[in-house]
């Protein structure tokens, strides 16, 4: 029988601009536990996964999260669907929350109304990021059983590796939400994807640590 929901956060070391990001330190923690703490945020209910690859590169990852007793599954190291869809074959659950490990800053308030959404829709595919969303504030929600599917599309690299796209290319396809949580702050980036990124998030950590949702940092005055 399957399960209802399972939050999987998606981590690997060799990030091309930015190796090793996960394990960098903010305000005394790393980024892929500030990560994991942000999800719990989410919902206590539901269990979470660190996804990484099977590559050696990823040996810390796993190290680190059986120390921390955290929930881990290696997959595919480039095809990041082939590594979830090999998740779900031995973890069944209906549907996924998936939070990248460099986004420590979702929008809590608004995935929770997401998940509702998505639920009570019956979505194939739910995503909160927009272009007046900032950068690593954003979720996405696959309904499994349709995430599975895509296996029977001639799909491209990148579809294998950005397990979104191809449901936003091909809206007609699947029941999709696509949820815009308006900030007016589309320039802001608070993804960490290179060094800067990381630079700029450490300045201003104790203004956005306690942010919930993307409206709350319209009041902000941030350290560039």
């Amino acid at each position: 029988m399957k399960k209802d929901i399972v939050i999987c956060i998606q981590v690997r070391s060799l990030s091309k601009r930015l190796k090793n990001k996960w394990k960098k330190k903010i305000n005394g923690k790393s980024i892929l536990q500030l990560t994991l703490d942000r999800s719990k945020l989410i919902s206590k209910k539901y269990p979470i996964y660190v996804l990484t690859s099977k590559n050696k590169s990823d040996d810390k990852i796993e190290l680190y999260c059986k120390k921390k007793k955290i929930k881990i599954f290696r997959g595919d190291h480039n095809n990041v669907l082939k590594r979830y869809i090999s998740f779900l074959e031995t973890h069944s659950f209906k549907t996924i929350v998936r939070m990248t490990a460099d986004n420590i800053f979702t929008d809590i308030y608004n995935t929770k109304k997401l998940i509702k959404l998505h639920l009570n829709r019956g979505a194939h595919y739910s995503s909160n990021h927009n272009e007046y969303l900032p950068k690593g504030m954003g979720v996405d929600i696959f309904e499994t059983s349709k995430l599975i599917q895509l296996k029977k599309y001639n799909l491209t690299k990148y579809d294998q590796e950005h397990l979104n796209s191809y449901f936003i290319r091909n809206k007609k396809k699947f029941k999709t939400i696509f949820y815009k949580a308006n900030s007016k702050l589309y320039n802001l980036n608070l993804s960490i994807d290179t060094s800067d990124d990381y630079k700029f998030v450490k300045r201003n950590y104790a203004l956005l640590k306690k942010i919930k949702t993307s409206k709350e940092l319209k009041n902000l005055v941030f350290k560039n």
